[in-house]
């Protein structure tokens, strides 16, 4: 896709470019979640009540993403390819900056 990015613009628009944090998509006109309806103004009473539903689930199950402890995931072992990122630098180990420590 790298390669043909001139060919396709809108879909390596859609695949590499960074996202909002939040997007709305109505499925049934729109199957494919191509056109992002969060900004409409007509949307925005779905979107906020929509949002509040999913944080008070997430708060419910103690997802650790609502309590500031999202890096968590960054701890875990990883076995897949490894990228040049900082954090993980050793495949299949757990990161040593969230191991506990006592």
């Amino acid at each position: 896709m790298i390669q043909h990015q001139t060919d396709f613009p809108e879909l390596f628009r859609l695949d590499f470019e960074k996202r909002a944090e939040e997007e709305l998509f109505n499925i049934n006109k729109d199957p494919y979640c191509l056109h992002d309806i969060s900004r409409d103004k007509k949307m925005q009473k779905v979107r906020i009540k929509l949002k509040s539903v999913l944080e008070k689930v997430l708060i419910s199950q103690s997802d650790p993403r609502m309590t500031d402890h999202g890096d968590i995931f960054d701890s875990y072992p990883r076995f897949g390819l490894m990228r040049p990122f900082e954090g993980f630098k050793e495949r299949g180990k757990y990161n040593e900056k969230y191991m506990n420590k006592n």
